[in-house]
């Protein structure tokens, strides 16, 4: 390994040299990879990706995400503290738009564990819980093993914070997780873990009960070193009953079989707790000086928890020895260490304390900034969907009184075609019954007048005889015939229509439509002419709109530009009597 880190600069700049961007995916795939192994070849593969550095600045946005993210996990396996949370906010920032559900969970994981190592408990706890709701467990590529990892850290930190119900909690679904990922020795070791939550609630049997199960799994598994360590837990418990027997049969187990015990009588360094418990065993048989022997052997120690329980072991001895000088030198000694270990834990709660404050007050700044925010966006919404329905509103009463005008529009043009019809029918009517029922003609003559004066009315002009005799030619042709029917069924004029209704007026026309087609300077558009035919031919301004498509705003305009260029007079309301009296 050591020959393989000497060769890394070299490697990498090999790397770089003929692979570009390719190298760098290679180089943090087998630092990824290294850092799977175990937790000793994290450090080597944290210094893999420490000798990348010089080239982070010149990777795109997605690899330094990726590097930085590695790197974070490397730092965490390799047990080196994190002292700012800048980069490692800003990769979660990243991951949690642009990355995969493992991606995510392994970002706010390890925000987590920055905020652990910063001493920020509450903010931790809500990175770790995040990185939980990323967790996809029906995802078939979930990644468990990270899942497990998560669990375990939030149960060591509400451990911290004396949440012990929480706690338990996190410990159980650890166990799940591990066994999920088939990390056979976290899972048991995740499961045995909540013998500190029983005892801490005084449910003695219930950590003999998961202790014991520790220890079959543990062996069953090979595991002896682990299922070691159980027996301790046990055999303080039955010492505490008053199960001296039990608690020697588990002290022999362990003294058989954890390897702990060296050929001197020493313990193997982390092991000492072993001496109080062989002195207990000791006393209990009533050999107190072998009993004292152990004890001391506790006083060697850096340890303030070994300390405490050698001091109250020693008070036992010379309780029983009914040494009352001695009694009062261990009590002294006893108190001092426990109110020493009362100390740290009263630091500890103060710790923990203003860790909370710190949280909540940061937290309060986070949520006012947020408010504030929804608060503007809620504003908009509001102002939006108000104006939203507004215009809705106009548009409705827009469509509305638009269909309310095209209605009236389409009944005159309606009245105005059955009327040229019944004018068409009265004055032929009227040519067979003269001088033949004078009676007959005279109603016919008086129904022609008021039918006139209704045309007249509807027009808003009055006809003179020659309108009304052109008018009465004009409803002989079925051509204009059609196109009134056209207009009153609200039906636009098409190519075929237009082309015969040009040759019609050429025909009975040709002076007006010459005098049209031939302004000059003023020459007039394709739609004005039109429109400029259809006043002569006697259409009503509501049937032009429809032949033309056209709406009557537009129209106005046109009739408008029409009087201008024909006449030289923006008097709109002269136009169809200008129109019609034109030379034909």
């Amino acid at each position: 390994m050591k020959k393989l880190l000497y060769l890394l600069p070299l490697f990498f700049a090999m790397l770089c040299c003929k692979g570009g961007d390719n190298s760098l995916d290679m180089i943090m795939g087998r630092a990824d990879s290294l850092m799977e192994i175990d937790m000793d070849s994290a450090p080597s593969a944290l210094r893999m990706l420490d000798s990348m550095s010089p080239h982070v600045s010149y990777m795109s946005k997605s690899r330094r995400m990726r590097y930085e993210l590695l790197r974070a996990k490397a730092m965490n396996k390799s047990n080196v503290y994190f002292r700012s949370d800048s980069t490692m906010k800003e990769v979660a920032a990243y991951y949690s738009r642009h990355g995969t559900p493992n991606e995510k969970m392994m970002a706010y994981y390890l925000l987590g564990c920055v905020y652990r190592d910063l001493g920020e408990v509450p903010a931790a706890l809500e990175y770790y819980q995040k990185a939980v709701a990323c967790a996809d467990t029906t995802a078939g590529d979930c990644d468990y093993g990270t899942l497990c990892r998560v669990y375990l850290q939030a149960a060591i930190v509400l451990h911290s914070q004396r949440l012990i119900y929480e706690e338990l909690d996190m410990w159980r679904k650890a166990s799940l997780y591990a066994y999920k990922a088939k990390d056979i020795r976290l899972a048991i070791n995740a499961y045995e873990k909540q013998d500190g939550v029983y005892y801490a609630l005084g449910n003695y049997d219930k950590v003999l009960d998961i202790c014991d199960s520790a220890y079959v799994a543990y062996s069953l598994y090979g595991y002896k070193k682990e299922a070691a360590k159980t027996l301790f837990t046990t055999i303080d418990i039955h010492f505490k009953y008053g199960n001296v027997n039990e608690a020697n049969k588990r002290l022999r187990i362990y003294e058989k079989e954890s390897n702990n015990i060296l050929s001197n009588g020493k313990v193997k360094p982390g092991c000492e707790l072993y001496y109080y418990y062989k002195g207990l065993s000791l006393l209990a048989s009533n050999r107190v000086d072998s009993a004292e022997h152990y004890f001391r052997k506790m006083l060697t120690g850096s340890v303030r928890d070994e300390k405490e329980a050698a001091y109250r072991g020693l008070l036992s001895v010379y309780r029983s020895r009914r040494n009352s000088d001695s009694v009062f030198h261990y009590a002294r000694l006893y108190c001092d260490a426990n109110d020493s270990s009362w100390l740290r834990l009263t630091s500890s709660e103060a710790q923990r304390v203003q860790s909370l404050y710190r949280y909540t007050r940061n937290r309060q700044q986070a949520e006012l900034r947020e408010r504030e925010v929804s608060e503007l966006r809620l504003t908009i919404v509001f102002l939006s969907v108000i104006s939203l329905i507004v215009v809705l509103e106009l548009y409705m009463w827009h469509r509305r009184r638009s269909s309310r005008m095209k209605s009236l529009l389409l009944e005159k043009n309606r009245m105005y075609s059955e009327l040229l019809h019944r004018s068409g029918e009265i004055s032929r009517e009227l040519s067979a019954a003269l001088g033949e029922n004078s009676r007959l003609a005279s109603e016919l003559e008086a129904s022609g007048r008021r039918l006139r004066a209704e045309l007249d009315k509807m027009q808003d002009m009055s006809s003179t005889d020659a309108d009304w005799a052109s008018l009465q030619k004009l409803m002989e042709s079925d051509l204009i015939k059609n196109l009134h029917d056209q207009a009153a069924h609200g039906r636009s004029a098409g190519q075929k229509d237009w082309s015969r209704l040009n040759t019609y007026v050429e025909n009975r026309y040709p002076r007006f439509l010459s005098f049209i087609n031939n302004l000059g300077s003023s020459s007039l558009s394709q739609n004005e002419k039109k429109v400029a035919i259809l006043i002569k031919l006697h259409f009503l301004s509501s049937e032009i709109s429809c032949l033309l498509d056209i709406s009557p705003q537009n129209l106005s305009n046109i009739r408008r530009r029409l009087n201008l260029k024909l006449f030289g007079s923006s008097r709109t309301s002269e136009l169809d009597r200008n129109i019609r009296d034109c030379k034909s």
